[in-house]
Formats: C-alpha cells, structure tokens, sequence
C-alpha cells in the first residue's frame, strides 16, 4: 500500500505542471495585464505623504487617470486645484476629453492671438466647457483660469458633468440649510444642490459649506472616489467583484471566481500586469482567497482592489484526519472521506495558535474551510480526550466576538482571521462584541453552546495628563483628567502600574521607552487585570492632536474608515476602539454612534489611536410592550419595542417570550409583589387574566425573560433611562449616583445630569451578569442603566463593567 502511495505521488508530481498549465483554459475568459502597469505602479507609490483619509481614493483616481499627476512622483494633496483643471477634471467625467483634445488643435492660433490667461494644455477644454454651457464663452478672455478654484465652483462643474436635474425653487433645500447659504452664487445652487442630495459633496460639522474656499487635491481625490464608486460607468470603468481561488504559471497567473458563480483568467507577465491596492500599500500581486475588487478599462484590469480576508462561499467543516502527507491531507467527515489540498497559504492553527502542516497527524479532530479543492483554514484541537472519536459538540473555535446578526455570531481569531458561525435558535447567546469566547460546534459545523472566557480584560478609564515621572513599572500623571460620561473630570495625580502588555504610540508608530516621553502630555488607556487597574495604551500627544465627540456618518468597514460630519477616521493596526468595556473592531461601529475619536490631524496619519464608542446601551436586551396572550410556558407580547443604541425601536417580529422556573416577576399594578412565574403563567386549570393587556419591561437573554416588572398602561409615558455610576447606598434603599446622563428624544442627544442624582432602589429589578442580583452585589463605581419613573423609584437596573 505505500509502494502504490509512492507512485501516486510521484505521478502527482510528474503530470502537476500538465496540470497546472491546463489550468487557464478551463476557466472561461482570459484578461490580460496592462502593458504600462509598471509606470503606473510607480505612479501611485507617492513620495510624498498622503493622509490615510485620501490615500485610498488619491491611489484609485491616479492609477485610472481620473485625475493627472504633477510629474514629480508626488501627489501633493494639500495643494489647491485651479480653475481650469476644476473644468478638465468635469469634462473628463462628462466624457467629453476626446472634444477637448480635438478643439486644442482647433484654437491653439487663437489662444497666442487673444492671449488667453490660461495654460496652453486648457485651451482646449475652456473652449469645450463653453460649447457645452459650463461657462459663458466671453468669459474665456475676461477670466483668470490659472487662479484657484472655489468649493462652490468645482461643485456646479461636477453636477453639470454628472447630468443632474438642476433644482429650482423649493427644491433648493440643501443648500440653503448651511449657515453660510449667502455666500453661495445663486448661478451655481442649481447645479450644486443635486449633488449635495446625492452625497458627492458635504459640508462640515460647523454647519458651512464654505463655498469660496479653495479645493485641494485630496479633497477632489476624494469626490471622485464617491463617483466612482457610486458611478464607474461615467468614467468608462467596469467594475466587478471576485475572489482568487488560484495561481499557476509560477505564481503570474491567477485564476477568478466572479460573485455570478463564473470563472475567468487575468494573465500577467514581465510586460502586463496589474497594479495592487492592498489597504495603505500598492504592489503588483495577488494572494489566494483575497476578495477584491477589479476596474477594467475594456477587457484590461487598470487597478485592483484587495477587500479583505473574508472568504466567500465558505462552509465550515469538522471531520478526523485519517493522513497527512507533504501538501495533503486526508479527511473523514460527514460528507465522507476526502483528500485536500494544502497551500502555503493554509492558515493551520493548534488550539487557535499557528503551526505548520507538520502537526498534522492522524487522529487528530479538526474543523477547516475548504474552498475549490483547498484548505483555507483549518484547526486542530489538541484537547480532544479521544482523538479518533469526533464527539460533537467538543471542538471549538476561540478568539474575539466581532459581531452577531441573523444567526451567526462572527469570531475573530489571534491570527486575525474571521470564522462566520450559524448559531440555532434554541442555543442561549450572552455574549456581545469583545468579548473573548469558545464557540463549541457540532459535527454540522453549527454552534451547540458558547462559552465566555472568564479572564478577558476589561478597559477601566481613558485619562489624559503630563507624564511626570516613571519609576519602575509606575508612571505618573500631573493635571491628570479621567473621560467618563461624556465629560473629563479632573483627578488627583495619578499613579498606574505598566500592563506588562502596555504599549505607547508616538505619531500612530509603537514607541519604546516610556521614560523618554516624560514631559510630554498623553491619553493613557486602562484595563483591569486581575483586579489591578493598570496603564495599557499610551498615546503621546503630538501637538497636532484634536479630539472629536460626534455621531458617526457611515461605516466603510472593508476600507478600515468611518466618516464623523467634518472629517475621515482610519483605523490603524495601532488603534484601539473601545466599547462597553470592551476593546472591538471597527466591526462593532455603526452609524449615528456617538464616539470620542483622538486624531492626529498633520502630516500622513489621520489614523484614530483612539475611538471610544460614547452610546449607553446595556449588555442585555431590554424591552417594554402589552401583554397579549398568555400560555402554559410563554406569553404573547403586542406593541413590543427593544432598546437598541439610544432609542426604543419597534420589533416587528414579536414571537412568543419565555418564562422559566428562574424568570423573576414584580408586580407594580399596586404595591410591589414578586409573583411566581406559576402566579403568571396559565395552564388548564387555572388563568390569571389579571395581566393580560398590562405593560412589561423585561430583561432578556434571546427569548427567554430573565425578569420583568409589570406595570399600570396608565402611567408608561412616566417611565425614563437613564446611565450613571454607583456611588454608595444609603439608608433606606437609597442609592447614590455620580456623572448621571439621561437620554432625551427631542435632541436624540445623551446629556449630562446633576454631578450627584439618587434612585430608590426598594423595588427594582437587579440584573448582573444576565442574572438577577441585588445592589448588594454593585460595586462602587460600577456602571448602571437604570429605568426609572418620575418620583423616581427604580424599576428596572442593569449592571454594566466593574
């Protein structure tokens, strides 16, 4: 048997190259390389440096000549564009270049004669602009073309290229909303307004619009990016997206799946290839299982655009290793025995950590991602008792919880790879963004239970102050402010400990010694390690450094960016993004978040070293509807609605709510009774329609009512939330809070309460850690959400980090 192993092995070897030379044809079509992409790869790897929040559409606008370089190998993003390129960049996208070189030929006599104040290169376009009603035709001999354009100039060139329908009258909303609206050329507004509505161009955060401001070059990198990316057509482009399922012919050719399911060939060589923007970098080569995005000119791939490492049409798998060999490895599973292939880029992982091919062994319980005939990843479990029997339900995959949404819980591993696992509607799920987790899976791939892991750490402060001293593993701040809702309060001098994993960050690059900074002013980040709050991230401030606190625009999670109303936010392999306690991805970051961003504003970064997610929301589901209907195990809710961010949103599924043998019931119809769930629940002998048509807030954990408190329809429009801290308890159930916030609708705003508040606490519903407690068990400074009505008593409070 392994005299006939040795022969297919070296058959394997022997036909491979046939193989992999046939490969290509059996793939549909083939494109071929840009002949010039090795000048135009060293078009986009600028000299100068560019800020993160451009570079991305400053690469993409260049490589696809959307707009032309300098000729120096520098971008220069902050320098103003002038009046006629603003027409030529317009005309461009109008597709009318072609009319501009040909009318160049045309007037080039009449420019030497007339003396045009323009570049010789404009005439041409001046001339179209004029023939196509961009501008008046007098005006090309009366105007200064070489003189900077304005924002509000470039922007009724865009709206014309774009062939909007300009808005008149009262459709000429927009632009009339900025606080600077009579500023504006009344000729421009209708052109300028549809592309406001359209999102092509925004104002800031100061409610202007700035329209006789100059346009740099960043900045039009950056509308055009949002054109592209909205409408490739106008430039030409067709863009699709695909996945690199393979690499032949010495690693120059690589096969595609397009998202239809078809497959194509792009072919390159030493005289075609393709030009690579792969996050802040751009090269010339592809990896497998990268989701990209291709722009094609014709049948030519110009640029192409890595997505990230999510893999697409993926399906975890788990099964036994029967053998393994250099490159292979055998597998029994539930689809039966099989051989797969293994590539350098198999991501292979012991108990979550890396380890190459050769761990691989018989026996051994594995989960792995097969794609086409390859592992992608796979895992090996090393604590399985007895390898060679698949138990469900004993494998796991660990790592950081990124997101959960539709029956999946997402978890990203230490190798930084992101596993999609289908959750069932019976499996209880208590768990959120951040937190460290075992998802143990069953044979068909699908999560039979999760498990916190207990150690996680947790992020106690943000404080910022002058580095004073650093003796031992101790660093000490003078002035030192502590951030917590929403506010900085002043602090005495501060001394904290050095997480032995504490890291400190100049200019968004890892600095070395602390010591070396003191002097200087720094956000310190903290988190509680084993009961011990101590320094984890330091970031110094350059002098460039500006904090925002703002609602997030949009999220462009692939691109690692989310967008606040005045400005771009990267995010860096240095950042931190902070979240109920937890440490997250830019994942977890939604629109219309409120969030504190740290960013250095000179130079190339614009990189967040520091995002701190500001929204109140508690770690369990709270919900507030009518009892409808009630059952022998559960109860029909009507008008239901759950807490989600900082408003009350309609469920529109509302489904039946469980109670078990542990719900926790209060009954606030009079005097406040904790009722049995058996006093609740009707059976066939006995009904307690009492309840039915009343009102409930309830804390839950999926389905099931971990407790609720029953109240009066008349009196819920009393009922507020509120967040604050626990101070200390007084008599009489009184407890005392600091840094109180409460919620207000009109302003969809949290804002700051008195410095000092209370809250009966007699009667209200206690949940720590999805369980029911008692303020017996708070901590002094623990976080509380807390529903309250207006004499104010407590009715529901939910305990948040420690």
């Amino acid at each position: 048997m392994r005299r006939l192993g040795v022969f297919l092995l070296a058959a394997i070897l022997f036909f491979s190259p046939i193989k992999s030379a046939l490969a290509a044809s059996t793939t549909g079509a083939v494109y071929y390389g840009f002949e010039g992409y090795k000048l135009l790869l060293n078009s986009v790897k600028f000299n100068d440096k560019i800020p993160a929040w451009s570079y991305r559409d400053a690469v993409r606008v260049t490589a696809l000549s959307l707009l032309k370089g300098v000729g120096d190998g520098k971008f220069h993003p902050e320098e103003k564009i002038s009046r006629e390129e603003a027409i030529a960049i317009a005309l461009r996208l109008a597709g009318k270049e072609a009319d501009a070189q040909k009318m160049l030929d045309q007037k080039t006599a009449e420019y030497y004669t007339n003396m045009i104040d323009s570049s010789e290169w404009a005439v041409g376009y001046l001339f179209t602009a004029a023939n196509e009603g961009y501008i008046i035709p007098g005006d090309i001999y009366t105007e200064e073309w070489k003189s900077k354009a304005s924002r509000e100039e470039f922007a009724a060139y865009i709206g014309r290229a774009l062939g909007y329908t300009p808005a008149y009258g009262m459709d000429q909303q927009l632009a009339y909303s900025f606080d600077d609206s009579s500023l504006f050329n009344r000729d421009y507004i209708p052109f300028i307004e549809p592309v406001l509505k359209d999102g092509i161009m925004v104002g800031n955060s100061r409610g202007t619009f700035n329209p006789k401001g100059m346009i740099t070059r960043g900045q039009v990198a950056v509308i055009l990016g949002r054109i592209l990316d909205k409408y490739p057509e106008k430039f030409g482009i067709t863009k699709m997206k695909a996945t690199v399922t393979g690499i032949i012919h010495n690693s120059t050719d690589y096969i595609m799946r397009a998202d239809d399911g078809s497959s194509f060939t792009i072919s390159t060589d030493d005289r075609r290839g393709i030009v690579v923007l792969n996050n802040s970098s751009v090269t010339d080569g592809l990896k497998i299982s990268q989701n990209v995005d291709i722009y094609m000119k014709g049948n030519t791939p110009y640029l192409i655009e890595v997505l990230g490492n999510e893999k697409v049409s993926k399906s975890i798998q788990n099964g036994e290793v029967i053998s393994a060999d250099k490159g292979t490895v055998n597998i029994r599973s539930d689809a039966g025995e099989r051989s797969y292939r293994i590539t350098p880029y198999t991501n292979i992982t012991l108990d979550g950590k890396r380890v190459s091919e050769d761990e691989l062994m018989p026996g051994q319980y594995v989960s792995f991602t097969e794609e086409y005939g390859d592992i992608v990843e796979l895992a090996i479990n090393g604590e399985v008792e007895n390898p060679g029997y698949s138990e469900p339900g004993r494998f796991y995959y660990s790592g950081s919880v990124v997101e959960i949404d539709s029956g999946h819980i997402l978890i990203r591993d230490d190798s930084g790879n992101t596993n999609s696992l289908p959750i069932p509607s019976y499996v209880s799920v208590n768990v959120k963004p951040g937190d460290l987790v075992k998802a143990y899976l069953n044979n068909d791939g699908t999560v039979s239970s999760i498990e916190k892991v207990e150690d996680n750490m947790e992020y106690a402060y943000l404080y910022r102050g002058r580095l004073s001293s650093v003796v031992g593993n101790k660093l000490q701040l003078d002035d030192a402010q502590r951030f917590d809702n929403f506010r900085w309060s002043d602090t005495p001098s501060l001394r904290l400990a050095v997480s032995r994993e504490g890291q400190i960050y100049d200019d968004n690059m890892p600095g070395s010694d602390v010591q070396s900074y003191i002097g200087d002013y720094v956000y310190v980040i903290t988190r509680m390690e084993y009961g011990e709050e101590m320094a984890y991230r330091i970031v110094v401030e350059n002098g460039h450094m500006k904090e925002y606190v703002d609602d997030i625009d949009s999220v462009d999670k692939v691109a690692g960016r989310f967008t606040l109303p005045d400005t771009d936010v990267y995010i860096g392999d240095g950042s931190v993004i902070l979240k109920d306690g937890k440490m997250v991805t830019i994942d977890s970051l939604e629109r219309d978040q409120t969030v504190l961003t740290l960013l250095d504003r000179m130079g190339s970064s614009n990189v967040a070293p520091l995002v701190m997610v500001l929204d109140s929301q508690p770690a369990v589901r709270i919900v507030w509807g009518r009892i409808d209907h009630i059952n022998s195990t559960t109860f029909e809710a009507d008008k239901m609605y759950e807490l989600n961010g900082n408003d009350w949103k309609r469920v529109s599924d509302l489904g039946e709510l469980y109670i078990s043998d542990d719900t926790y019931i209060i009954d606030r119809l009079g005097d406040a009774t904790v009722i049995s769930p058996e006093e609740f629940l009707n059976d066939r002998y006995e009904r307690h329609p009492v309840y039915e048509n009343e009102y409930f807030y309830a804390a839950m954990d999926g389905d099931e009512v971990i407790g609720m408190v029953i109240f009066g329809n008349d009196n819920s429009d009393d009922i507020r939330f509120v967040t604050a801290r626990f101070d200390s308890m007084s008599k009489n159930s009184l407890a005392n809070l600091t840094d109180m916030l409460e919620y207000s609708s009109f302003t969809d705003k949290w804002a700051p309460g008195p410095s000092k508040g209370y809250v009966w606490t007699q009667d209200a519903l206690v949940i720590k850690n999805g369980r029911i407690s008692s303020m017996d068990d708070i901590k002094n400074g623990t976080q509380l959400y807390i529903l309250l009505d207006d004499s104010l008593n407590g009715l529901l409070i939910v305990c948040g980090e420690e």
